[in-house]
């Protein structure tokens, strides 16, 4: 091997020295750019799955507020119109129908089975059989306040979590 860093009148060849340099640098430079190439397929699905997780989150967030706005509004109606107290609901009113299709929407959009989602679902499904059984506005205002701290824990927690993976 030592042949090779001289010629054959015994002096040093500083070219092959240079030889080997390159040579490793080349090696380096391949070895950083798999590296870096591995590395941005890595970062391209990471953000990918973060900007989805954000959309849902924005979606959810949506349609959570519509939520609550129908169920003021209701409430607000129903006390603008009577004398402000416990109102009775009856089984047929329209406002069961359309609070359960917003709470098997906001149950649908939740696609990820992960412990905080798995809080919120408990929660939906208790406001889905409170609403079964609703009679009085004030029932209706014990939902609305389940739903509510359920739903500000739950964007609490996923709020935190996409900010941890950003």
């Amino acid at each position: 091997m030592v042949q090779y860093f001289f010629d054959q009148n015994n002096n040093f060849q500083w070219a092959s020295i240079a030889a080997i340099i390159s040579f490793l640098a080349l090696c380096s430079t391949s070895i950083s750019i798999y590296l870096t190439n591995v590395q941005g397929k890595k970062n391209r699905k990471s953000n990918t799955l973060i900007n989805l997780r954000i959309e849902e989150f924005k979606e959810l967030k949506m349609e959570s507020n519509d939520l609550v706005s129908i169920i003021n509004n209701y409430i607000n109606d129903r006390n603008f119109r009577n004398v402000i107290g416990v109102k009775s609901i009856s089984p047929e009113d329209p406002i069961k129908k359309e609070l359960s299709l917003h709470f098997n929407k906001i149950e649908g959009k939740l696609y990820r089975k992960d412990l905080y989602q798995g809080d919120f679902s408990i929660a939906i499904s208790t406001c889905l059989i409170k609403l079964l059984h609703l009679t009085n506005t004030q029932e209706l205002t014990d939902i609305m306040v389940i739903f509510m701290q359920a739903q500000k824990e739950y964007f609490q927690r996923e709020y935190n979590d996409i900010d941890n993976k950003l």
